[in-house]
């Protein structure tokens, strides 16, 4: 059997001569956009008494959180919902009586007054506190920073890595910016809602490492995180 020789080609493709880095920043702000979503819950067996006691409970909640100091055109109401209710949901038997929800979303401008605003709005008789979304109105700018910060981390990563191989960079074959985000915020109630939108931080979330959003950093502060591969 003849000797069989193998002969090792170089690659020539884009994937030998190229290497990947990611680059992660995170600037901090104070929040100047607070944006809280409370929920009302009632039910009576008459539909028509279920409503009138959701109503009355949301006119209560609107006439609390003015004089908390939110202004008329900062409160909206969000979702409307209306269900029957059976203790034998399948075969709808034992009727239990029909569940009014409602919510409202309050807009504050000062992050000291949220404490104030939502106990007074427990002890109104609000039933359900769906979030607390701290923002800044300054975002765009700030993120464009972390972007800016990012890419740069990204370039001096390269640089040193290449470096230690004795090699040298080129110009940059792709940039990719990495953002985890979701335009809607779920409900414990079912569905979705509109006002986290824009989020940038939400309150409950305080766990560290997480994404842009729902991350809380330091009280008073919100962080705006940027993440790009090159």
């Amino acid at each position: 059997m003849l000797p069989v020789a193998v002969l090792a080609q170089p690659w020539s493709g884009p994937a030998a001569r190229t290497i990947s880095v990611s680059g992660e920043a995170v600037v901090y702000a104070s929040p100047d956009k607070i944006i809280i979503t409370i929920g009302i819950e009632t039910w009576d067996k008459n539909l028509l008494a279920a409503k009138a006691k959701n109503n009355d409970l949301l006119d209560h909640a609107v006439s609390v959180a003015q004089n908390a100091g939110v202004r008329k055109q900062d409160i909206e109401t969000d979702q409307l919902s209306i269900t029957p209710r059976y203790k034998e949901e399948y075969s709808k038997e034992e009727f239990i009586g029909y569940f009014v929800r409602n919510s409202i979303v309050l807009t504050l401008n000062d992050a000291a007054r949220v404490d104030g605003l939502i106990t007074a709005m427990l002890q109104a008789g609000i039933t359900t506190i769906h979030g607390v979304d701290f923002q800044t109105t300054d975002y765009k700018a700030l993120r464009e920073r972390a972007r800016e910060m990012a890419l740069k981390a990204a370039k001096e990563k390269a640089e040193h890595m290449a470096g230690a191989l004795g090699q040298k960079n080129g110009a940059p074959v792709s940039i990719t910016e990495n953002w985890a985000g979701s335009p809607w915020y779920w409900s414990p109630w079912g569905g979705s809602g509109r006002n986290m939108s824009m989020s940038q931080n939400v309150a409950q979330d305080v766990r560290s490492g997480g994404t842009e959003i729902g991350e809380t950093v330091a009280p008073g502060k919100i962080s705006i995180r940027a993440n790009v591969t090159v």
